[in-house]
Parts: C-alpha cells; sequence; structure tokens
C-alpha cells in the first residue's frame, strides 16, 4: 500500500509558510523593515507602486551582505539571529525565524542588491516564484535593497483577496508609522507613485518623531512618562516610558494606542487594559486616549515566539507588568503631572540598570490579580473599558422598590413646548412636569438631535452652509489620517468643510459647518477620520452619511454641564418639537425619561 503521508516539495512549504507570515503588502513592508533595523540601517526608503500590488521596494544602508550569505538568506530557517535553542528565549532582534525572505520570494517576483563592508562589488539575486533565476555582480554602495513586485502573481485565489491601492497603501502607511516611532534616530520615506507621501528625518528623541508619526498638534495635549522598577522582575530591571494623552484628548477609536516591547509593535491585551484601566473614570466610555508606550525588559521575560507574525508576546510576569503599567500611567496623569515636560529620551539597554525608582511592593501582585480576574478580554477591533462597579448599598427588602422610569416613547408622544419647567439638575437635565408626570430631558442628548436632523436636512438639500474662519488654521495628520483626508477631500468639503492640501500631512481648514462654528475644528476632524476609519478604507461617506452626521451633531453641542437660562430651556424644548425622534440621541440612548404620578406615589407608600 503507498503511504499517505508525504513530505511537501520546498516550494509548496514556502508557499504555506507565506500564508501565515505575507498577508498582504503591508506584511512584507513590516518584514523587510525590521530586517533593516536589524541590519543598523540609519536610513530606510520605502518606495511603492499602486499600494505595493504591483511593486514595492525597500532601500537601507545597512551593514548589507556578502554574495553567500545573500543567496543563503532565502533558504528556510537561515539566519543569523539565532544560534542555540536557548536564544530562542534571549531574542533581541526584531526578526529571527529566517522565514521571511524564502516566503516572500516563493510568492512574487523578487530581487535582491546587497553588499556588505568586506566585499569589493555587490551581489544581485533574482528570484521568481521560490526559483532563483539570476546571481550576478554589481557595483553599488553598502547595504540592501529588496524589490518585490507582482506579490501573489502565482496565487491567484490569494491575490483576489488584495483590496484597493488605496487600502493597502493604508496598511502599509500604518505599518511605517508604527516602525518609525520605535526608532527615532532612523530617517524614515515613503514614496507612493513617485511622490513622497512622509518623511520623518532622524530625530534625537522620541518627542521630535511622535510630531512625524502623530501630528503636532497632538503633542500639546501628551504628557511624558519614564518610570523604572528595578526589583519587579527576576531576570532585570523594567522600564515604562513615553507619552500618554491628557485625559481632555482623546479620540473616537483605539488606534491612536501605540504600544512596544523592546522596541516591537504589540497587540498585548494585558497592556491594554491595564491602559484603559488608568483612563476608566477619567475619559467617557467609547473614548479612547493616544498612547506611545515602551516597555523595556530583559529578553528572557517575554516570549516574542508565540504568533507567525510577531504581533503578540507573552509575559513571563503578567501580573506585575500590569500593575506597574498601570500605576505608572496613573501617576503621569495626576494633576501635578499633567504638564509637558522635556522629551524622555531612549538610552541603551544598560542604562535601565543605572536608574533607581520606587520599588514596586506585593500590593502590585495582590492588587493586579483582583483586577486581571474581573478582566474579560476585549475584542481585538474595538477595544471597550470594563464595566464600573456600582457604589449604592444593596436595598433593604422591607423598602419598597421604586419604579423605574418609562421611556418617553411607551407612552403618548409628549409636547416639550407645553411642559412646566421646574428648573435643572447639576446643569445636565432639564426637569419638568405634566399634569400626570416628572419629566427630566438630558439637555446634551436632546440638543444633540436637533443639531443632528438640521445637518442631515441641509445635507439633503445639498446646502450645508459654512463658516468661513477668520484666520485658516493648519491641521498636522499621521500617515493614516492624512491619507483617509486626502480620499474622501470632496465629500468633506460638500458636508460644510473648506479644506485644502498644505504640503505632506498637513492640511489648511478654511472653513466649518456654520452649525459646528464654536467647536474644535482640530478635535472635530479627527473625530470624524476616526469615523470614516470604521466603515472600512473602500467606503463613501455617503453610504455612511448618519454615522458622520452623528459625529458631527456631538461635536456642535456643549458635552459638559452647563447652566441653562429660562430662555435658553424654553427654545431648546421648542426646537425638540420641530424634530423627529427628539426623545433620543442620535445614537439611540434615551433622551428624555418619564416618570407617572402614580408610580412615585407608590415609591412613596401613599
Amino acid at each position: 500500500m503507498p503511504a499517505k503521508i508525504k513530505l511537501l516539495p520546498e516550494k509548496l512549504a514556502n508557499q504555506i509558510a507565506a500564508g501565515e507570515v505575507v498577508e498582504r503588502p503591508a506584511s512584507v513592508v513590516k518584514e523587510l523593515m525590521e530586517n533593516s533595523l536589524d541590519a543598523g540601517a540609519r536610513r530606510v526608503i520605502i518606495a511603492v507602486e499602486a499600494g505595493g500590488r504591483r511593486r514595492l521596494r525597500i532601500q537601507d544602508d545597512g551593514e548589507g551582505m556578502s554574495r553567500d550569505d545573500a543567496l543563503l538568506a532565502f533558504e528556510r530557517h537561515a539566519t543569523s539571529k539565532i544560534k542555540r535553542a536557548e536564544d530562542l528565549f534571549a531574542i533581541a532582534s526584531l526578526g529571527f525565524r529566517g522565514e521571511a525572505l524564502p516566503s516572500i520570494a516563493s510568492v512574487s517576483r523578487l530581487e535582491l542588491l546587497t553588499r556588505d563592508q568586506d566585499s569589493p562589488v555587490g551581489a544581485r539575486v533574482r528570484i521568481e516564484a521560490g526559483v532563483v533565476k539570476e546571481v550576478a555582480e554589481v557595483g553599488m554602495a553598502r547595504g540592501t535593497t529588496v524589490e518585490v513586485k507582482d506579490l501573489f502573481f502565482n496565487l491567484p485565489a490569494r491575490r483576489k483577496f488584495l483590496k484597493t491601492q488605496e487600502t493597502e497603501l493604508g496598511h502599509l502607511s500604518e505599518w511605517v508609522s508604527r516602525i518609525a516611532l520605535a526608532r527615532p534616530q532612523v530617517h524614515f520615506e515613503l514614496i507612493h507613485n513617485g511622490r513622497t507621501l512622509w518623511e520623518a528625518p532622524a530625530a534625537s528623541d522620541l518627542g521630535q518623531r511622535l510630531r512625524h508619526a502623530l501630528g503636532a498638534a497632538a503633542m500639546e495635549y501628551l504628557v511624558p512618562l519614564d518610570r523604572t522598577f528595578p526589583d519587579l522582575l527576576p531576570e532585570g530591571p523594567l522600564r515604562i516610558w513615553g507619552y500618554v494623552s491628557r485625559p481632555d484628548y482623546t479620540r473616537a477609536g483605539g488606534r491612536g494606542m501605540f504600544v512596544y516591547i523592546n522596541g516591537r509593535f504589540v497587540r498585548d491585551r494585558f497592556v491594554n487594559h491595564a491602559l484603559l484601566e488608568a483612563y476608566r473614570t477619567l475619559v467617557p466610555k467609547g473614548r479612547y486616549p493616544v498612547v506611545a508606550l515602551f516597555l523595556d525588559l530583559p529578553a528572557a521575560s517575554v516570549d516574542v515566539n508565540v504568533h507567525p507574525t510577531k504581533h503578540e508576546v507573552r509575559f513571563r510576569e503578567q501580573v506585575p507588568i500590569h500593575q506597574a503599567v498601570l500605576e505608572s500611567v496613573r501617576a503621569a496623569l495626576e494633576p501635578r503631572s499633567s504638564q509637558p515636560l522635556a522629551a524622555p529620551s531612549r538610552p541603551p539597554a544598560p542604562a535601565l540598570e543605572e536608574a533607581m525608582t520606587n520599588p514596586v511592593t506585593d500590593r502590585f501582585r495582590e492588587r493586579a490579580a483582583e483586577a486581571l480576574r474581573r478582566y474579560q478580554p476585549p475584542s481585538e477591533s474595538a477595544p471597550s473599558l470594563p464595566p464600573l462597579r456600582s457604589s449604592r448599598p444593596a436595598a433593604e427588602p422591607s423598602r419598597p422598590a421604586s419604579a423605574p422610569p418609562v421611556a418617553a416613547g411607551a407612552l403618548p408622544p409628549l409636547r416639550f413646548s407645553e411642559l412646566e419647567v421646574i428648573g435643572q439638575f447639576h446643569g445636565m437635565f432639564i426637569v419638568a412636569q405634566t399634569e400626570d408626570a416628572l419629566i427630566l430631558i438630558d439637555q446634551h442628548a436632546a440638543h444633540e438631535r436637533i443639531a443632528f436632523e438640521r445637518l442631515r436636512r441641509e445635507y439633503q438639500n445639498d446646502r450645508i452652509l459654512a463658516q468661513s474662519l477668520l484666520f485658516p488654521l493648519t491641521l498636522e495628520l499621521n500617515l493614516r489620517e492624512a491619507d483617509l483626508l486626502r480620499r474622501h477631500l470632496p465629500e468633506l468639503n460638500r458636508m460644510g468643510f473648506e479644506l485644502e492640501p498644505f504640503g505632506g500631512s498637513t492640511f489648511a481648514v478654511k472653513a466649518v459647518p456654520a452649525l459646528l462654528a464654536a467647536a474644535d475644528p482640530q478635535r472635530l476632524l479627527l473625530d470624524l477620520l476616526d469615523e470614516i476609519a470604521s466603515f472600512g478604507r473602500s467606503a463613501r461617506i455617503e453610504e455612511r452619511r448618519d454615522e458622520v452626521l452623528s459625529v458631527m451633531a456631538c461635536h456642535a453641542v456643549v458635552r459638559g454641564p452647563k447652566n441653562l437660562s429660562g430662555e435658553e430651556i424654553r427654545r431648546l424644548l421648542n426646537d425638540m418639537d420641530t424634530v423627529p425622534f427628539s426623545s433620543r440621541c442620535p445614537h439611540g440612548r434615551e433622551a428624555v425619561a418619564r416618570f407617572p404620578r402614580k408610580d412615585l406615589e407608590k415609591l412613596f407608600g401613599r
């Protein structure tokens, strides 16, 4: 009987490995950029065509390779990073498996140009679908250039899953930003279809690089932190450093949270939970901080070999690290430290041993263990804050149960203009009455619905009124945001904005919708971009009009408590009668609660 189990051909094995490592052009750029940085590059140029679908090239000035090493690099599991099994548990480089180059070469047409310092000439290796087609000498400076053409040309089923060039460029630019943020001392440049999209000169510290990655405007709201815990881990000290945003600067999604473990961008649920827990009582639900957080710790304290793309890691001591992050961020957010300070520089790893700060006591483990026992991991696409625990004591059994408020829609519709106003509660709720009920109105939610309906009516009539700014504002964005804004510029201008490119990732804001004239244009546009990004990169604003208008409406009204005059209250109630669904905000939350008189009498035993 012939054997059923057979060894796969090397070419097929490489294509299977490519399925784990190479998902799209962004995956190729990530792997090749990491190789460049591991080679000590000080300048990395990324040039792509058609979002990387047609062609991409990574050029660096790193140490390069000899001809023999260049050929050996395309063999599976050929690497200079590890030599013994023990090395797997003390990985300090970004790459280490030796899978990236052979995997990429097996699903593309690849050309490698490289020369090291000891070679008189460089080597050129041309590979197609994993087969070496040419090896030749070439004159070139020290360094390496890898050019990848026609990704997945030999795997039509994989190629058809690639998205539009705009979508692929968006994913690719995100990875360029993530990697560039962790290496401020390296010069990066991203070129698309022959045009420079983004350039970040070598910087002296993280703060300078953040201006390129997040936009200069964000720096006004970021607070630096830098703490070292010398005795927390048995293998050596833990340093937590970077920038976190003040509670008054948040985003609508978690895309502004950048976490790095030993210089590697990761998505770690324990670190992310610690971050969100630190902000839990400081920011509204559904809002997320802007964070660039770095954890430097001994390589033996973390396992990076747990995921094909190395996006996830496993800590040996999860609980104390969780609590150290939580307390470090909370300390940075205390009022006395909420003013911008000097940027933390990134010293070499040995400097960690010299730093001395507060030791971590056993309470870290106790408190963090309790937090993690309660913690349910958030979904990767949309992390959420853990629910607040009620601080109210349990009701006594003998006390009559209180009747819940009745939603306004459950009873005959109200005429808000006919309500008898009693007053306001804490500047947040309008208290009114009818003959048979007590009425509470969330003034923010009601105002938001009014603004939303007005914007929607103006949009349907193709005439959202614009208010010109006395002095144009400059809006500095990161790569992803700039690309998103550039693609949706005509639609946003139709919605009452007047925006113009101002070079690179900067835009001029000349006008905003008249209804939003009092809003902060920068925060408004950043929230709009977060909302648009959540649609998927190929979606148009027209297809998700109401979601965009609801974000705009939220910025058109006062968010915090505000004491209203009698005239302002009456105007708001009159306006509520003129719009549909006025008892709910555009996000679906109740804006009106009705307490029938008979239920109130029952509550007090009458």
